[in-house]
């Protein structure tokens, strides 16, 4: 054989063997590329739920906090209505005294819806 045979023999193994080396190496490539999206895939989907579970969380908490926020302000109104009506204000105050003196005092201690003087038309609650 010649020199320019060899050569020719030598440089067809050479690109046979650099072609299977590419080709080898591209298969290692995306079976490392496939490895990495999966595991990205993985971390990625891990922390998406974590992170929407802690939102419907926090959200619920607004929710429940919101329910008691608009209790309290339905009870206050409620308050504010009766405290703010000078005549129910003072029925409740009477009821609330007639409590306390039938508490302390014996029922012939005082009297109730008594003249201020005789024969005025004047009347107080309790004396």
């Amino acid at each position: 054989k010649t020199n320019d045979q060899r050569l020719a023999e030598l440089r067809l193994t050479v690109e046979q063997r650099l072609t299977a080396i590419q080709q080898d190496n591209e298969k290692k490539l995306e079976q490392m590329r496939a490895t990495v999206d999966e595991k990205l895939h993985a971390t990625l989907e891990q922390r998406l739920g974590e992170s929407f579970k802690q939102v419907a969380e926090r959200l619920e908490q607004v929710h429940k906090g919101l329910g008691e926020m608009q209790n309290l302000a339905r009870d206050v109104g409620s308050l504010n209505r009766v405290l703010t009506n000078v005549k129910t204000r003072g029925v409740f105050g009477e009821v609330q005294l007639a409590g306390l003196l039938d508490q302390v005092f014996a029922p012939e201690q005082y009297a109730s819806n008594v003249a201020t003087l005789p024969g005025s038309s004047e009347r107080v609650e309790f004396a």
